[in-house]
């Protein structure tokens, strides 16, 4: 979420650090859409989401002989794969006849099959599922076999949307073929009327919404979690498709809810209401990294404790590479979307997760992007450059982050935005003096291993993670 600090919020608390807002305003063109129908680029099959959805056909009116009944058969499974003695059988009664209705169970995904790559099969992302069916007259009984409507299949558009939900599909007669989306049964289960918000002020605010702790209606405050609402009569048509997705593109709800990760915050539901998005999440109570760092610091002129930093490192990469194994860019890796999953635990013992998708995208085809997204301080120089990027930006903003935890100092601190940019493009920046005389050499290697300026010759994810200082080897201690 974008935040509305000051920059100069905390300007009294540490010198040199500052709570750094996300860029959601940009002069540069939309990253370009693409038809992943279309595309050789290929994404791995574990990476694809899907929902059990049920849909209640109601076909108004369709007369029959004693004896006869209406199916519905169509492509998906559940309607028989086109064949009619496997398809779903619709009922009627005495008070309702000629109206015949029936209910089916659908696995419905996010994704489409797209190929096979190296042996396995892959996915690629759609924006609704399209499912094409007609009505058949069931004649068995008869001697009459199977009797097919006329005309062209029936064609129906299913929004992706959360587990569970039920969708009401109304035809009107028997031979009277169309195409809709159908309408939702589920109009009264909204946010408000499932979840209950637990404090008067919200955990964080945000451009377009706010985050609250919330519970579940009925199971009292025990069950707590957290809720990121959105206003979406505050949101662009840009905006729209960066939550919702559009064309080749999941959108921050589908991404996220696909990303299931021990060190990546969880998307556990969602409500799209009239007027708000609820995405409700896993609750972290310890609140972000940033905070961590000014509440805990170790030394005068420090961060926090070397144990600490590289247990951040760890949890943080191997989420970024799960991340990046999917071909998906963060784009707004900074110690604000760093969250603490316990207040209690010691700080060598809490788990840190990756938190705030609204940056995040594929990697399209093409492999690179072009919108320049991020926060001033923590954006990889070749973005401020307003060159193509891919997934090494998160490794610069992955260095800057870990070099923040270590000296509670932003590596590009200026007294003006120009001259951080400056800074940045050019990668200016020390580790010298104060706590980086306490540093391992093997330390500063992996934080300016990420911090290269030329993405090529960063480290991955995965190949820091293999770096002797975050592998708990004795040599290596204390940073372990």
């Amino acid at each position: 979420m974008d935040h509305l600090y000051s920059t100069d919020d905390l300007a009294g608390l540490t010198s040199g650090m500052k709570r750094n807002p996300s860029l959601s305003q940009i002069t540069l063109p939309n990253e370009l859409e693409y038809d992943v129908s279309k595309s050789s680029a290929l994404v791995d099959v574990k990476t694809h989401q899907s929902s059990i959805t049920s849909l209640t056909f109601c076909l108004e009116f369709a007369e029959t002989q004693l004896g006869e009944t209406i199916k519905v058969v169509g492509a998906d499974p559940a309607l028989g794969s086109w064949d009619p003695a496997a398809g779903l059988s619709l009922t009627t009664t005495a008070e309702s006849y000629p109206k015949w209705t029936g209910k089916a169970s659908l696995v419905v995904s996010s994704s489409v099959p797209t190929g096979h790559g190296q042996g396995t099969p892959c996915f690629g992302f759609v924006g609704a599922f399209h499912l094409e069916y007609k009505y058949v007259r069931d004649c068995q009984s008869l001697g009459a076999g199977f009797k097919w409507e006329n005309g062209p299949n029936r064609v129906l558009e299913i929004p992706f949307s959360k587990d569970c939900a039920e969708w009401l599909v109304r035809d009107p007669a028997f031979d009277e073929p169309g195409k809709g989306v159908p309408e939702s049964v589920k109009a009264t289960a909204t946010f408000e009327s499932s979840f209950h918000i637990m404090d008067s002020k919200p955990l964080e605010k945000g451009t377009f919404g706010a985050v609250w702790r919330c519970c579940p209606k009925g199971n009292g405050d025990h069950i707590e979690m957290a809720v990121k609402r959105i206003d979406k009569t505050k949101l662009q048509d840009r905006d729209k498709r960066n939550l919702f997705g559009g064309p080749g593109r999941e959108g921050e709800i589908a991404l996220h809810q696909q990303q299931q990760h021990p060190n990546i915050v969880k998307v556990l539901d969602f409500f799209d209401d009239q007027q708000t998005v609820s995405l409700i999440l896993e609750l972290c109570h310890g609140g972000d990294l940033f905070s961590c760092i000014l509440k805990n610091r170790a030394r005068k002129d420090g961060g926090l404790a070397q144990s600490i930093v590289a247990r951040v490192a760890r949890h943080i990469l191997a989420g970024i590479a799960f991340l990046h194994e999917s071909q998906i860019a963060h784009r707004d890796v900074k110690c604000e979307n760093v969250l603490l999953d316990s207040q209690a635990a010691s700080l060598e013992r809490t788990t840190y997760k990756l938190c705030d998708f609204g940056f995040a995208t594929r990697v399209p085809p093409s492999g690179v992007l072009h919108t320049l997204l991020g926060s001033p301080q923590t954006v990889a120089p070749e973005v401020l450059r307003r060159k193509p990027y891919s997934l090494p930006s998160d490794m610069w903003s992955m260095g800057v982050l870990l070099y923040i935890a270590m000296s509670a100092r932003e590596p590009f601190f200026a007294d003006n935005m120009a001259e951080v940019v400056r800074k940045v493009i050019v990668g200016t920046y020390s580790m010298t003096g104060g706590v980086w005389n306490d540093t391992t050499e093997s330390t500063k290697s992996v934080i300016s291993g990420l911090m290269h300026v030329q993405p090529e010759s960063r480290l991955t994810a995965a190949k820091a993670l293999e770096s002797p200082c975050l592998t708990n080897e004795p040599s290596c201690l204390p940073w372990c």
